[in-house]
């Protein structure tokens, strides 16, 4: 995980008040971070479609609303995995059922010039106009692109579920 996504989910929990935060595409394949949450007593779960390391519920997003028993959460936290899905309108929507109302949704992905990363597969470059729609029924919503046309280009977003 990029130094900068770090820093950017840093300033966004400072300050609020601890709570249950689950990140989807927890698994740890260059960094997380679970540290930042758990440093301000959050309960941090790690979800990922695959077992490993940084993990604790393993399940597709789309299930995990079966699998969590319907558990809402103050935070959901997804970095640079949407890019990796097939359908980022369903796996929008599908975060956003995790979100308590009032909760807190960070999402994270490169932007537009950032390199092909295949784990499994690397489907999408969202611009800061379509994430910006995919979070049009939130409230609060800050949507920020960094870099863009570079390899450093990355877009961060947030947004409160009214």
């Amino acid at each position: 995980m990029r130094t900068e996504v770090r820093e950017y989910v840093d300033r966004t929990i400072n300050g609020l008040p601890p709570g249950e935060v689950i990140d989807v595409g927890s698994f740890d394949v260059n960094g997380h971070v679970k540290d930042l949450f758990v440093k301000r007593g959050w309960k941090y779960t790690g979800l990922d479609m695959k077992a490993g390391k940084n993990v604790d519920v393993v399940c597709t997003l789309a299930d995990a609303p079966k699998v969590l028993n319907g558990k809402q959460f103050d935070c959901v936290s997804c970095l640079e995995t949407i890019e990796h899905v097939y359908d980022p309108v369903a796996f929008t929507a599908d975060l956003k059922k995790l979100l308590k109302p009032g909760g807190l949704l960070i999402l994270c992905t490169p932007g537009n010039g950032f390199a092909t990363h295949r784990f499994p597969v690397d489907c999408w470059r969202l611009l800061p106009d379509v994430v910006t729609w995919l979070l049009n029924d939130l409230k609060d919503v800050s949507v920020l692109e960094t870099s863009p046309g570079t390899n450093a280009a990355e877009v961060y977003a947030k947004g409160r579920k009214p």
